[in-house]
């Protein structure tokens, strides 16, 4: 009696194992889409959130809303009169889908990065007569990709309001 494999023996092992092999590959590759798609989504996310803090922060610690300027009024634009003169305005604004703020003569500083557009920033002023400055603000995150890959494909529209609290 020999020892030793068959050739459908061993043709049958090859077929398994090339069955096994593939499946592991397109699993590690759907793992690895997974990852992109969440990391893409954690950024827009992030980048939004910290964009609503900026501009929370600094509504919060102005004298008074410049633009825009009356109760129901909306801009592009949001301009503070600051607290501290030297800041004075502070502006801020899109262009080319990067966040920036200019403080008094500074130079404007870009607040986001490039791996993101804004889009679609939007001032609103909801004050009631008699009090302080009351901003809502409405704008989108869409994640930025030289490729065409949908994981890469992400965006959000992020919403929120500050108030002056200068008294």
């Amino acid at each position: 009696m020999k020892k030793g494999f068959t050739l459908i023996e061993l043709l049958l092992y090859l077929s398994v194992s090339a069955i096994i092999i593939t499946i592991v590959s397109i699993f590690l590759a759907t793992l690895n889409e997974i990852k992109i798609k969440n990391q893409v989504i954690s950024t827009v996310e992030e980048q939004g959130m910290y964009i609503s803090d900026v501009i929370n922060a600094t509504v919060r610690v102005a004298k008074k809303t410049v633009t825009p300027n009356a109760s129901g009024a909306t801009s592009l634009v949001l301009e503070l009169e600051m607290i501290d003169a030297t800041k004075s305005p502070t502006k801020i604004y899109v262009t080319d889908g990067i966040l920036y703020m200019k403080e008094g003569a500074k130079e404007a500083l870009a607040i986001t990065d490039s791996r993101i557009a804004l889009s679609e920033l939007k001032f609103y002023n909801v004050t009631p007569s008699g009090a302080t400055g009351h901003i809502w603000y409405s704008f989108k995150v869409k994640a930025q990709s030289q490729s065409n890959r949908y994981q890469y494909e992400y965006e959000k529209v992020f919403e929120s309001g500050a108030s002056v609290r200068y008294n």
